[in-house]
């Protein structure tokens, strides 16, 4: 299981990263169809992905019946020893989720809340600018375009990155700042001062 999640992980990199141009061409000029039939000619995303699986399997009932003799099917797919191997990373994985999902929901990282809050909010904002349609096919492009741009400017990008990554930290401060000054403003029963708090030690 582990070995099929890093080989799927290593084709998809290969084909944003352009390591065999046909291949990536030919996703690209997929992708792009499929934007298409969805963006241009109306058709549902639901009503795209089950005309395209009816072609598929249609193809395969021809090839598989008229030109190629069927594969064997294996006795099992997955065997009881290797679940048995993954459960350990699969706790893990669900302990670290659950525990960051807590941080998030119960405020415990002001720093991880506050980012979620912009990035839903620039996704809210962008689906209201772009359309849902629009900004997956932006997020598709991209993916295509960025990490071979990337590999060809790396020092300039990342300098440009600092900069507005320190941009961002200083203007997030502020905000929680005056944000924290609202709430104590509004609610001051609810903030306890410092000196309030050097009483009671």
């Amino acid at each position: 299981m582990t070995d099929a999640i890093a080989v799927a992980r290593t084709r998809a990199v290969d084909l944003v990263y352009w390591k065999d141009a046909k291949s990536s061409g030919l996703a690209l000029c997929v992708g792009l169809v499929a934007f298409y039939v969805v963006g241009v000619m109306g058709w549902s995303s639901l009503g795209t992905a089950c005309l395209v699986l009816a072609g598929h399997l249609a193809l395969r009932l021809a090839y598989y019946n008229l030109m190629a003799p069927r594969p064997s099917m294996p006795a099992d797919w997955i065997s009881e020893a290797e679940v048995q191997e993954q459960v350990a990373a699969i706790t893990k994985t669900i302990n670290a989720a659950a525990k960051a999902a807590f941080a998030l929901t119960c405020g415990a990282n002001p720093a991880l809340t506050t980012q979620w809050i912009g990035g839903l909010a620039a996704v809210a904002l962008l689906c209201r600018l772009l359309t849902t349609t629009g900004l997956l096919f932006s997020l598709f492009v991209a993916a295509f375009a960025v990490p071979r741009t990337y590999e060809a400017k790396q020092a300039e990008i990342d300098a440009a990155l600092v900069v507005a990554s320190t941009k961002a930290r200083e203007l997030r401060d502020v905000a929680f700042v005056a944000v924290k000054e609202k709430v104590a403003k509004a609610f001051p029963s609810t903030v306890k001062s410092p000196e309030a708090e050097k009483k009671k030690l």
